[in-house]
């Protein structure tokens, strides 16, 4: 496949460092896993209304058939634009009937995909978005198909399950020692003084 022309330009905007043209013909390329689908859902729809010409294909990562996220949306968007949006459920917990789409959405499943279902050359732009170990994952696996690092777009998100990191507490103060007190325990049948630590008055 000879190789496309690439203008800088191609990858840069607002979100995810993209605008959609009405006369540009080109293919893009999604990755997503668990609610990364929320922007992706956005691009899709600008670029496929946008861009008459253009094709997306989207890369999504969960678990089970259960936890895909707006299911009936994605279905609804591809009965829409049938002939132009192509759309991979990998699932990690089940299995399907192709051996390519069932287990972990990690590097070496990615590099599959790009050697068996995704035309790397003809990809304009490449958008990637979900958990962090996914994310590099993906643009590992594209760098190594051959996709230009300017090609790839990476929208890193907070999830909305991850915990606020405690500062941790300050340190005790330290007690004041009360001079002269002692206090006597008992250790395995044997007496043992031992001085007696006093709390400070405040």
């Amino acid at each position: 496949i000879p190789k496309r022309e690439w203008s800088s330009d191609v990858c840069s905007s607002d979100l995810f460092g993209i605008g959609f043209s009405s006369p540009e013909r080109r293919h893009y390329l999604g990755i997503a896993g668990g609610s990364g689908i929320t922007p992706m859902l956005s691009l899709i729809k600008a670029a496929l209304e946008t861009e008459p010409q253009s094709h997306f294909t989207l890369v999504y990562g969960n678990r089970t058939v259960a936890s895909i996220m707006f299911l009936e949306e994605l279905e609804g968007l591809k009965n829409r634009w049938m002939e132009r949006l192509s759309i991979f459920h990998v699932l990690s917990e089940e299995t399907t009937e192709i051996e390519l789409l069932s287990g972990l959405l990690d590097q070496a499943r990615i590099a599959r995909l790009c050697e068996q279902a995704i035309r790397v050359p003809a990809i304009d732009c490449a958008f990637v978005c979900g958990p962090a170990p996914m994310m590099a994952a993906a643009e590992a696996a594209l760098l190594a198909a051959g996709l230009d690092r300017g090609r790839i777009r990476i929208e890193r998100f907070a999830s909305p399950d991850a915990q606020p990191a405690r500062p941790a507490p300050p340190p005790a103060a330290p007690r004041a020692e009360v001079p002269g007190a002692r206090v006597t325990v008992v250790v395995d049948g044997k007496a043992r003084p031992i001085s007696e630590i006093g709390r400070a008055h405040v």
